[in-house]
């Protein structure tokens, strides 16, 4: 298992468009803890929004927008709203 530096860890919200059904927020939420660096996501359909905790040592916010498009047939666009870095307390 990775063990990331505590000082590494960020905590992203990103607006997901295209949630339209209760299945797609486990989906989408598999899919980003399987990105190298993510320790943590959760999906809200209710909220449209995934908030993720991530080494940012191993990647970027910018990624993790790109690679929720990415999910499925396509049809999710991730908008990055928040960015705090360097959170110990998540």
């Amino acid at each position: 298992m990775f063990k990331a530096d505590a000082d590494a860890f960020s905590h992203a919200t990103l607006r997901v468009d295209g949630l339209f059904c209760p299945a797609c927020p486990p989906k989408i939420k598999s899919a980003l803890e399987k990105i190298p660096g993510v320790i943590k996501a959760d999906v809200e359909l209710s909220t449209e929004r995934a908030i993720v905790v991530f080494d940012s040592k191993r990647v970027s916010p910018e990624t993790l927008e790109k690679d929720i498009s990415k999910i499925g047939t396509g049809g999710y666009k991730g908008t990055i709203l928040v960015v705090k870095k360097g959170r110990k307390d998540l």
